[in-house]
Order: structure tokens, then sequence, then C-alpha cells
């Protein structure tokens, strides 16, 4: 029984060098096929495009973070408004008290969204 790698057809594809244009057999006695492309240049190339790739994945991760924290501050800030509108209905003389409070709360979080 002769032993190939093939996908059911017979045909051993590791060594049919029509399914590989970029690639070249590495010796005349050997039938193990190498890139063509293959090299500190390649290296580099695919050293550069991880690199390109890290950075994107980074960016993306860092806004989808940034939406969080913005919608939790959203949030917050309308839970805050809505109690300073009740506690100012309950009593009336710290309404500014309470508005400074919020206001504060709400330049903080502006501030560690935008420098985040």
């Amino acid at each position: 029984m002769k032993r190939t790698t093939s996908n059911f057809d017979g045909n051993n594809h590791l060594t049919d060098p029509s399914l590989y244009s970029d690639y070249t057999q590495s010796s005349a006695s050997s039938p193990l096929l190498v890139p063509k492309s293959f090299g500190i240049n390649t290296w580099a190339q695919n050293r550069a495009n991880a690199g390109i790739i890290r950075n994107a994945i980074t960016v993306a991760t860092k806004e989808e973070c940034r939406a969080h924290l913005t919608k939790a501050a959203l949030q917050n800030v309308g839970a805050l408004s809505t109690i300073e509108m009740h506690l100012t209905n309950v009593a009336p003389n710290g309404a500014g008290r309470y508005q400074h409070i919020v206001d504060a709360y709400v330049l903080a979080t502006a501030n560690r969204i935008i420098t985040f």
C-alpha cells in the first residue's frame, strides 16, 4: 500500500509543483517544496505586518474601552442628575451645592474619558 498525503484522490499535494506557483523545489533530489521568497526580507515583512496588526488591535481595544467608559459615565450622570433634582425638591436650600457636586463629577469624568 502506497502512503501519501492526499485528499483521497490519489495525488500527493505536497510534491505537486503545479499547485504551488510561489514555491520551488529545494533540490533536484528532494521533493520538498519551499517558498521562493524565503529569507530575511520575508521575515522582516512578516514582522512589520505583525506590528501593524498589533497596533490596530490596540487602537480598536482602546476605542471599545472608551465607549464603555462613556456609556457608564452617561448612566452615572443621569442617575446623579435625577438624585440632584429629587434633593432640590426635598431640600431646596442645597440646590446650588447639589449642582456643583454633579458638575464636578461630570467634568472629572469627561477629562478621564478624554485622556484615556
